[in-house]
């Protein structure tokens, strides 16, 4: 009893923000029982809330290899991960995590997503494209097949001026995610010193896929980079047919500006702006 009620003294000094004695409290319950997984477990939640997401990371390590199955710990501690963006021991935890039901396979595949994502940024900003390039070629094959990670490292390594590398690992994804809207519409983003092989590799995933929007709308971005008019506008009413789409829409107007039909331009600038426009009950 003595105990709970030091633990219960400590939650309420926490809420009225008095961290001295919400520290003593706890000293006192570790006092009674140093070694009680309750004692640490408040400790750091009361950290955790307080934002002192370091001690309360340090707290619990120092009770995990007694209680390393501990659901409520290792919950506390994936949550500490995320806030400090400590990517690799979250990457670490998860397969426990998820074995022992802490978090649902589902839950599992984002944490691993967002952590990936985020080593990576860490990665770049320390080191660079090159410092990307090494570590994404230290990936599992698994790893790098994920779509969602392909458009991070595509992204990163975009910024970083490095978009024919981007453009090498985006080029081979498509090969296995010829429908991936998302990856097809990074190829006109990226800034290459030639787009015709981008070209010719987007025309391929149009035979495996006739109807995909995006695949029609990147076409017409790149046919635009090499002005050739004509082939822009095919692709832009083709990807609009599919997909009325405000951004098309915007491109497709540029290239009738550039062909000279400025009456057809303004014209598809008023089916665009109805189509901004909310629709009235």
């Amino acid at each position: 009893t003595p105990l709970l009620n030091y633990l219960a003294a400590a939650e309420a000094a926490q809420s009225q923000g008095d961290a001295n004695q919400r520290d003593e409290y706890l000293k006192l319950a570790a006092d009674i029982d140093s070694q009680n997984l309750a004692v640490a477990l408040t400790r750091a939640k009361l950290q955790f809330r307080q934002q002192q997401y370091e001690q309360a990371v340090a707290t619990l390590h120092d009770i995990q290899h007694e209680h390393s199955r501990n659901p409520v710990l290792l919950a506390l501690l994936k949550d500490c991960y995320l806030k400090l963006e400590d990517w690799k021991p979250l990457l670490a935890q998860l397969p426990q995590l998820e074995k022992l039901g802490v978090i649902t396979a589902e839950e599992a595949a984002e944490l691993q997503i967002k952590a990936e994502c985020g080593l990576m940024t860490h990665i770049t900003q320390q080191n660079g494209s090159e410092g990307l390039m090494g570590h994404w070629n230290s990936l599992n094959r698994k790893t790098k097949q994920r779509p969602e990670l392909i458009a991070c490292f595509v992204r990163l390594m975009s910024s970083h001026s490095a978009d024919s590398e981007a453009y090498t690992v985006l080029r081979d994804a498509l090969k296995k995610n010829n429908n991936d809207e998302d990856l097809i519409e990074l190829v006109p983003a990226l800034n290459l010193a030639d787009y015709h092989p981008a070209i010719v590799r987007l025309q391929d995933l149009l035979r495996y896929d006739s109807s995909n929007p995006s695949t029609y709308s990147a076409l017409g971005q790149l046919f635009m980079r090499e002005e050739k008019w004509e082939e822009a506008k095919k692709h832009f009413e083709k990807a609009i047919e599919l997909r009325p789409n405000m951004a098309d829409y915007g491109y497709l107007v540029d290239v009738m500006e550039k062909l000279n039909d400025s009456e057809a331009a303004a014209d598809l600038s008023r089916q665009a702006l109805t189509l901004a426009l909310p629709v009235k009950n």
